[in-house]
């Protein structure tokens, strides 16, 4: 729409005021006509800037953010696809001879590189390896193993666990109710 085209529906609507009142406002859609048709950005225009202004910075705020969050990651491996380090850590936990034992093992190998090793030791009988899952706060790792009702052939499960961060404390759940890890391995090199 075109402003000096409603200049004499306002000049007609403000009959009653003063006329610097009206002279001013007559002024003002003149200059804000000319301004856009000259390119000059509009009021309008200089709004819609600040508010992707405004997005910008919410959006690289946000990544900012999200950078910080903890980041773990897993993955079910074979004894095959592990080095030897961890493969002897594993050879000298099946050979412990304790009726106690509860079958969850960790090793730690190289920064942020965990391994966790369940034997069947951890299931009850003519149960089944149900999964794990892992959660984080901010100087915790929380480990998560369960059962499920269905019986399961693997004699062994071995995860590789990748962090961004060291953790000050690891704890392990069965079925979610804390117990503990039956050896906890470290690294020499």
């Amino acid at each position: 729409m075109n402003l000096l085209s409603i200049l004499p529906q306002i000049r007609k609507g403000m009959g009653k005021c003063k006329y610097s009142t009206r002279r001013f406002t007559e002024n003002f859609i003149i200059e804000r006509q000319l301004n856009e048709e000259n390119g000059i950005f509009s009021e309008r225009k200089g709004v819609a800037r600040v508010k992707k202004l405004f997005l910008l910075i919410f959006v690289f705020s946000s990544l900012l953010v999200g950078c910080d969050e903890n980041t773990v990651s897993y993955s079910e491996v074979k004894q095959e696809q592990v080095n030897e380090n961890v493969k002897r850590f594993i050879q000298s936990v099946e050979g412990i001879q304790d009726p106690e034992r509860n079958g969850i093992y960790k090793y730690y190998d190289k920064a942020h590189i965990q391994y966790l090793y369940v034997t069947q030791d951890f299931l009850a009988n003519e149960k089944g390896f149900g999964g794990l899952d892992i959660e984080t706060d901010k100087d915790s790792m929380h480990i998560y193993l369960n059962e499920n009702d269905e019986p399961t052939e693997d004699t062994y499960w071995l995860y590789r666990i990748k962090s961004d961060r060291e953790f000050t404390y690891s704890k392990v759940y069965k079925n979610g109710e804390e117990t503990y890890f039956g050896t906890i391995g470290v690294s020499g090199d």
